[in-house]
């Protein structure tokens, strides 16, 4: 192998590199090896990548309970207002953290502009809706605790009552 006299690539005026001027060998994509894009263990170690993501889960958050190891946590916290206890729980499917958690706020019935009034399952939080790779979930996880804080769920038990009194509250006074 012949090295020349510079060792490093240098970037051109354009910021690409001269792959040209480097002494390690190129790859088919044109790329220079001189930096692994992969750890060692193959491509991106999933199980390592998971474990990272549960521990910022850990650190991020209070009151975290592992129901199933790896795989499903609980996060109890108070809403806002009159909202009350909460639990978020919280489901890493076997592919995350390629592929987005699903988190479910209980109890069921609350209405929230996150949450799905059915499932319960938060629906409009944006970090968890572009959940990537290299999102970090501890962080998701606290924004959407924050959100319920600032902006607690209405039970629709509550709404139910408002409505039934502001019904009433009408139909006394205009009868």
């Amino acid at each position: 192998m012949e090295f020349k006299a510079d060792h490093f690539s240098t970037p051109n005026i354009s910021g690409y590199s001269n792959t040209f001027l480097s002494s390690s060998p190129s790859t088919p994509g044109g790329g220079d090896m001189s930096m692994p894009l992969s750890r060692p263990g193959g491509v991106g170690n999933l199980a390592l990548d998971r474990r990272k993501q549960i521990n910022t889960l850990l650190i991020f958050n209070e009151n975290v309970t592992e129901l199933v190891p790896n795989v499903q946590y609980r996060m109890d916290f108070t809403g806002g207002g009159s909202s009350g206890p909460l639990t978020m729980l919280i489901h890493l499917p076997p592919t995350f953290p390629k592929e987005k958690p699903s988190i479910r706020i209980e109890p069921l019935g609350l209405q929230h502009s996150w949450i799905d009034l059915r499932s319960g399952n938060v629906i409009g939080s944006p970090g968890l809706n572009n959940f990537s790779a290299h999102s970090d979930l501890g962080r998701v996880v606290q924004v959407i605790k924050r959100e319920f804080e600032l902006k607690p769920p209405i039970s629709t038990n509550q709404i139910q009552t408002v409505q039934s009194t502001t019904e009433s509250y009408n139909s006394k006074n205009t009868g």
